[in-house]
């Protein structure tokens, strides 16, 4: 059976350590802005989109890496476990010499992303190139944090991660304030990157000092050639992912310029963060997920997938509600009118949350069930499909029409065909019920949304106070919607005795 107390104790940790980084990255945003100019929040939201995807070549290592880890951590295997980590640290230093490559022949040709070079001190290839060594860095002493992801320790992984995160913004804040060099910024993040991996590995070798060891036969060929045919297809798989969220940028400060990429990245940041605090807590629970699917029957994987999918629908009814009704309010408290974007912009970014949050349920029993090369050309036909339409409902709609390619391309070909793996191989019931189940919910959520909109907006008050007040509101009003509509089904009932029962045992 599916470990809960080790999945609950994942999704805690990690959501308390979202929460304080949350609040954290607003204070550093606005420190941020108030010592460099909206060119520089374009500048990094573009190069972050670059770098995003030369990070291609790791797509799929990292999943296949948990993955294969799950077996032989259960049954304490501790040769097979060694040569799968001395093959995933050469993977890894093979990762980070392609992308360095990479990034390194693309450097003459950054300039040239930028519609309108900004007027700032820094030369732009220089601070492209220090870019590409944090994401070169991101790959060095990291695999072996694989090894507590797969041993159902997400939240050891996560709290050394945010308390870096949390070192690294108070830092920068720091660095920002006497320096105030935006290069000073992008060196303390470089260094922040490589200490945390080298924290992690140390954890992981204390912890796990009776199985490592530094001595393993190599794999059999059958199971390396099984290794990397999955790493194969996983990675063909999530270049949809990438491309939707590494071209965005790119395709607007190409057609549009940086001030829109700038406005768009504190949206994007305050919108990020809050979904990470959620989708950190879900992704926290794969490895339950995973070892669950080991051995269950098709009755209890129906269980548990109906549990999962009504509550990542309560998370993502929560979060994308009060996202869209109270993100301008918040914005223009905080930092002030002209950093507003349209609503319509808003919109589509949203919904790309929800869309992106409700895929977790069929992707993650998807992925643990080992289904990678089965749908891989579906995704390429993702990736395709999002840069032209991105293209296409840019030049109709603006800004907001590259948010909208983003989400529609996902959902109708990526949610397709996670789902139908997930619904017909794995639970073995119709495609279309899923469909009309999610068809079901989304409809609640619109009523939900309009519902907490007009609330909202009938509440005269203003500033601080009253944004305090409107949010509370709306989030009540979720809650409540939500618990009348699912209170009677035998998910909601299955979940809130785990609740009940947990909060007891606490």
């Amino acid at each position: 059976m599916m470990n809960f107390q080790k999945s609950v104790k994942n999704m805690v940790w990690t959501v308390l350590c979202q929460i304080a980084l949350l609040m954290l990255s607003f204070v550093s945003r606005s420190v941020f802005i108030h010592f460099l100019s909206v060119e520089y929040l374009g500048i990094s939201g573009l190069f972050s989109n670059i770098l995003t995807l030369l990070s291609f070549t790791e797509l799929g290592i990292g999943n296949v890496m948990v993955f294969s880890l799950y077996e032989p951590l259960k049954q304490n295997d501790k040769e097979r476990i060694n040569s799968l980590l001395i093959l995933y640290k050469k993977a890894y230093m093979g990762i980070a010499l392609t992308i360095l490559s990479i990034g390194t022949i693309l450097l003459p040709f950054v300039p040239q992303l930028i519609r309108e070079v900004p007027d700032i001190p820094e030369n732009i290839c220089f601070l492209y190139a220090l870019y590409l060594l944090n994401t070169v860095v991101s790959y060095l002493a990291t695999y072996k944090k694989s090894v507590l992801l797969a041993d159902q320790k997400a939240y050891v992984v996560n709290i050394a991660v945010n308390i870096s995160h949390a070192v690294l913004i108070v830092v920068q804040c720091a660095a920002l304030y006497v320096t105030k060099s935006f290069t000073a910024y992008l060196i303390c993040q470089i260094a922040s990157t490589f200490l945390t991996n080298v924290v992690l590995t140390c954890i992981v070798n204390k912890q796990y000092r009776s199985i490592l060891s530094n001595h393993a036969s190599p794999l059999p060929e059958k199971e390396r050639r099984k290794i990397f045919n999955n790493i194969k297809a996983l990675a063909i798989s999530k270049v949809s992912g990438v491309v939707s969220s590494g071209t965005d940028n790119i395709i607007i400060s190409t057609m549009f310029g940086l001030r829109p990429v700038g406005l768009v990245a504190n949206y994007t940041m305050l919108i990020n963060s809050v979904n990470n605090v959620f989708y950190s807590a879900l992704t926290s629970i794969s490895s339950s997920i995973g070892n669950f699917n080991v051995d269950s029957d098709i009755e209890a994987r129906n269980r548990v997938f109906s549990e999962l999918f009504l509550a990542v629908f309560f998370l993502y009814s929560f979060v994308c509600t009060c996202l869209f009704v109270l993100v301008q309010p918040f914005v223009s408290l905080w930092i002030g009118n002209d950093y507003l974007v349209s609503l319509p912009v808003l919109f589509h970014l949203v919904l790309g949350i929800y869309v992106g949050g409700m895929n977790y349920p069929v992707y993650s029993f998807r992925t643990t069930k080992g289904y990678f090369k089965e749908v891989q050309f579906v995704y390429i036909a993702c990736a395709m499909t999002n840069v032209g339409l991105s293209i296409l409902f840019g030049k109709l709609m603006g800004v907001a029409g590259v948010f909208m390619a983003t989400w529609v391309s996902k959902f109708v070909l990526t949610e397709v065909a996670d789902s139908y793996y997930t619904y017909k191989k794995i639970l073995e019931k119709k495609h279309t019920l899923y469909f009309i189940k999610y068809g079901c919910f989304f409809a609640v959520e619109v009523v939900n949304t309009i519902c907490c909109w007009g609330l909202v907006a009938a509440i005269p008050f203003s500033g601080w106070v009253g944004f305090a007040l409107k949010a509370g509101l709306c989030a009540f009003m979720n809650l409540l919607i939500n618990t009348i509509v699912f209170c009677r089904t035998s998910a909601f009932k299955c979940l809130w005795m785990r609740v009940c029962s947990i909060v007891q045992k606490v």
